[in-house]
């Protein structure tokens, strides 16, 4: 599901559960560039406090951003900014896990520490095999992946507006956000896609958990573990119950949430 964004921050950080004094999660988004898909996760926490950290380019006035380094290098300083004194807890689902490693690899590469780093459910775009997605009209984009009908072309906010009515309808989105909300995640998808397409990882020698949603129908093809050795090698895999989509969903997040509850370092 998409969630509306806070539109009026500059801030690429959302506090999404205050907790208490240890060492903060910080999570990547997907590709809607929204962390509030989080929040139930968070709510479960106790005292673990956890940050989102939403695509630039759904503030208010923003500009997404194509490149997954550069993504994840506004990330870094907004985290700086903090100055948390902990080694970081980086996690991401989808889009996000990439976005989680690069991350990690910049901070560690500034001179920082990165205690715990979840990959949840994801894996690099060239490995699946597929062409590029058409990416000359987001509004068509948004629609395929979101499973809605594409609107006739015609007047940009007409269109959103459509789409959007029909994304409310069958659940995919929130009643209550506002066209220029939606206008941001459409084009911050468009650009995190091409983020995703066009990033080729760099070997990560810290410790990583590879995230496995059990009913995942690409993991029936695909080798997690093959495809992730060659550029996390110290990793463990841990299966979870659900579909990449309900891996945070009500009937799965007692066990995902354990995930995020190991003993800091």
């Amino acid at each position: 599901m998409i969630e509306e964004n806070e539109g009026d921050s500059a801030s690429t950080i959302l506090p999404l559960h205050a907790g208490g004094a240890r060492a903060p999660w910080y999570l990547t988004p997907p590709l809607s560039g929204s962390t509030l898909g989080y929040m139930e996760l968070a709510r479960t926490l106790g005292d673990q406090p956890v940050f989102g950290l939403q695509a630039p380019g759904l503030e208010r006035g923003g500009e997404p951003l194509s490149r997954l380094p550069a993504i994840a290098e506004a990330y870094r300083k907004e985290i700086a900014r903090q100055g948390i004194a902990h080694p970081l807890k980086l996690a991401g689902w989808s889009l996000g896990g990439l976005t989680a490693l690069e991350l990690a690899q910049q901070h560690v590469a500034a001179g920082g520490e990165v205690a715990q780093l979840l990959l949840i459910d994801t894996a690099p775009h060239y490995v699946f095999g597929m062409a590029p997605a058409d990416l000359t009209d987001d509004i068509a984009f948004a629609a395929k992946v979101t499973h809605a009908e594409t609107p006739p072309p015609g007047d940009r906010m007409a269109r959103l507006a459509a789409l959007m009515e029909r994304a409310i309808e069958v659940g995919i989105l929130h009643d209550g956000m506002s066209l220029a909300q939606f206008d941001a995640i459409v084009r911050v998808a468009a650009a995190a896609q091409r983020a995703y397409e066009d990033y080729r990882p760099t070997p990560y020698y810290g410790p990583v958990t590879l995230v496995k949603a059990a009913d995942n129908p690409q993991w029936n093809t695909y080798d997690i573990e093959a495809i992730w050795a060659p550029i996390c090698p110290n990793y463990e895999v841990m299966v979870v119950p659900g579909t990449h989509d309900t891996l945070f969903s009500s009937e799965n997040i007692e066990t995902t949430r354990r995930l995020f509850l190991k003993d800091d370092p």
